[in-house]
């Protein structure tokens, strides 16, 4: 989520140098997280920083296999695959497609997609390795999944709204101004003929 957090612009967007009050503040604005699960969430990355004395995270060290990053991701390749750990959309549609076209996830349903998108994801990676002590991040992940885009007291979590916070990237190239005026002729182009563009309150009698 962090990532996808930095995507948004309520992290850095180069993922450095992110500390805790930064991270509450960012967990807290972007999907309402109390401070105790921020802190919770960010103290085991701190500890992937390799200076013992740091307050503070770059995002890339959060890839460190069985530290926060793991198998079975529900959006990312296991590091078998890809140990760079980049959001992956075909991991991310495997894990969707358990749900058939529901739209709205719930407990029973997401429980059931997560067992088998990591069972598949067994299947395919010979070191693949889920430990006792995995469980309840990987369950913990999934909890809060469900409370951010349900709600707490009823955690239904919306499709539409998991598959936009995950999918959505900054554009790798700049929006200009010269875009923008591109895209507004094409609007005017495909306008329709029979709509004006313009509208003229009627002269007061």
């Amino acid at each position: 989520m962090l990532n996808t957090l930095a995507n948004h612009g309520f992290l850095p967007h180069n993922g450095r140098h992110i500390t805790q009050d930064v991270v509450t503040k960012a967990l807290k604005d972007a999907v309402n997280i109390a401070e105790d699960i921020a802190v919770a969430a960010f103290q085991p990355g701190l500890k992937t920083n390799p200076d013992p004395n740091a307050n503070f995270i770059d995002l890339d060290m959060l890839n460190l296999h069985n530290a926060i990053e793991h198998d079975g991701s529900l959006s990312r390749r296991d590091e078998f695959f890809d140990p760079n750990n980049p959001f992956d959309g075909p991991t991310f549609d495997q894990f969707l497609s358990y749900f058939g076209p529901s739209q709205n996830l719930d407990v029973s349903q997401w429980a059931n997609a997560r067992a088998r998108h990591v069972q598949e994801m067994s299947r395919v990676n010979p070191s693949f390795n889920v430990t006792d002590a995995t469980v309840p991040l990987m369950l913990g992940e999934s909890a809060l999944m469900l409370a951010v885009y349900g709600r707490p007291d009823k955690p239904i979590a919306k499709r539409s709204y998991l598959e936009y916070f995950f999918s959505w990237t900054p554009n790798d190239t700049p929006i200009a101004f010269s875009a923008i005026l591109q895209i507004s002729g094409d609007l005017v182009a495909h306008s329709p003929p029979d709509v004006p563009l313009t509208f003229a309150a009627p002269d007061p009698q």
